[in-house]
């Protein structure tokens, strides 16, 4: 797929090196798309970019998540001022980067939004777009921050990253942001026009504050087999327990996938799967992709 956008942020998880497999996969009828766990939206953005459904709905109850993309949308003033922040950044060598930029400050402003010492939207959309582009998975359960991204490479992307920022608030207007539960949206949604993408949190990995257990995990998954739509789902290995529960509702895997991702300094490879509750012409091929 020639000229996708990218991700609303740096975000483990999020599913660029998928989206040819996730468009091979989605049914090709529908009135609206539902994306009900968000997180980095590349699959929602990717959506209404390309124009497949006339509907498309992107939700995400985190709220650090739900404000980025509030700002994507409604602030293009906000996506200005991190970009020039982070070109600022780009004009400094590495030793005043570590020296200006110390963790400390980045972890207090951290502190500022997990704490919700602030209730304007619009600040918790900017300082958490502006964490996420300057580490990687600042939001994640650890008590450490990661390195800031400060190689050359970085540089350059800071210097390009409005266009990339305006692009994505281009394709945000035609797309409604909600932050609700989601198993409150499915049911509220659910119809046989809707089309489904679930990418719940996978179990086992901290990349998320929102609690998600295997309890939950289960429950996501008996909603989605009395769902009257269409329901595209991706699995993790890790995520079995309720993938077993969509098997025994009449869901197919209808891809399996080896991922390894070069992102990752262990560089994890790890088997996906996805699972329909419709028929998909090519039924469970093993692919492999390095992302």
């Amino acid at each position: 797929m020639k000229n996708r956008l990218t991700a609303c942020f740096n975000y483990i998880g999020q599913d660029s090196g998928f989206l040819d497999i996730i468009f091979s996969l989605l049914p090709k009828q529908g009135k609206m798309f539902v994306e009900p766990f968000g997180g980095s939206a590349v699959v929602s953005l990717n959506v209404a970019y390309f124009n497949l459904y006339p509907r498309v709905i992107l939700n995400d109850l985190d709220e650090k998540i739900f404000a980025v993309y509030v700002v994507y949308k409604f602030r293009p003033d906000i996506l200005n001022a991190v970009s020039e922040i982070c070109k600022w950044i780009a004009q400094m060598d590495d030793d005043t980067i570590r020296f200006k930029l110390k963790p400390t400050y980045l972890k207090k402003l951290k502190l500022l939004i997990e704490n919700k010492t602030y209730s304007n939207i619009y600040f918790v959309g900017f300082a958490s777009l502006l964490l996420h582009v300057l580490l990687d998975n600042p939001f994640q359960k650890r008590t450490h921050l990661p390195r800031i991204h400060c190689v050359n490479t970085s540089k350059n992307r800071y210097l390009k990253l409005f266009q990339r920022f305006k692009k994505i608030h281009h394709v945000m207007q035609r797309i409604e942001i909600r932050r609700d539960d989601a198993f409150k949206l499915i049911p509220e949604l659910d119809s046989k026009d809707t089309v489904f993408y679930i990418d719940p949190p996978h179990l086992g990995l901290d990349y998320y504050f929102l609690n998600f257990d295997a309890i939950k995990a289960i429950k996501l998954a008996k909603l989605l087999t009395k769902c009257e739509g269409k329901v595209l789902v991706k699995y993790s290995v890790v995520d079995r327990p309720a993938m077993q529960v969509l098997l025994n509702g009449g869901f197919k895997i209808a891809r399996e996938v080896e991922y390894t991702s070069k992102s990752s300094p262990t560089r994890d490879r790890r088997t996906y799967y996805f699972l329909t509750n419709y028929e998909v012409k090519k039924m469970a091929s093993l692919t492999s992709l390095v992302s």
